[in-house]
């Protein structure tokens, strides 16, 4: 799995820096409690949010069991919003959260979907809470 992550890390867009005007900064409450950001290009694609949780072991509100990457959503509190990873095709697939969310994981005329293009309701900081799927 190690092998795996280090693949899903390698294969990320570079970090703008902090000083460029147009990112995108991208915060994540995980289940154990800890948050972690990182910044992306507007145009990276949707996918990288993904690739770069997905580059993390994360555990559970339990700190002891690791999340399988396949295995969670990210989620907003307020309205509650679910995004969930792209499908093959590259398109969102929507989870839940009514009108809101079936019109941000609308499939794009092709599958070049940018983090800006999924997220764009949200602003230029979008805080989640990363949420484990049932097992």
């Amino acid at each position: 799995m190690n092998a795996w992550r280090d693949a899903k890390r390698n294969s990320l867009p570079a970090e703008p820096a902090a000083a460029v005007g147009d990112v995108v900064t991208i915060g994540v409450r995980l289940p154990n409690g800890k948050q972690t950001n990182r910044r992306f290009d507007p145009t990276a694609p949707y996918q990288a949010v993904f690739d770069w949780l997905d580059s993390m072991e994360i555990t559970g509100a339990d700190q002891k069991n690791v999340i399988a990457p396949d295995n969670y959503q990210l989620v907003t509190s307020h309205p509650r919003q679910t995004f969930s990873r792209p499908s093959p095709s590259g398109a969102p697939v929507p989870v839940s959260g009514g009108a809101a969310t079936a019109a941000l994981a609308r499939p794009p005329a092709d599958s070049s979907q940018t983090v800006v293009s999924v997220l764009r309701s949200l602003g230029r900081r979008p805080m989640f809470f990363l949420e484990e799927l049932s097992r």
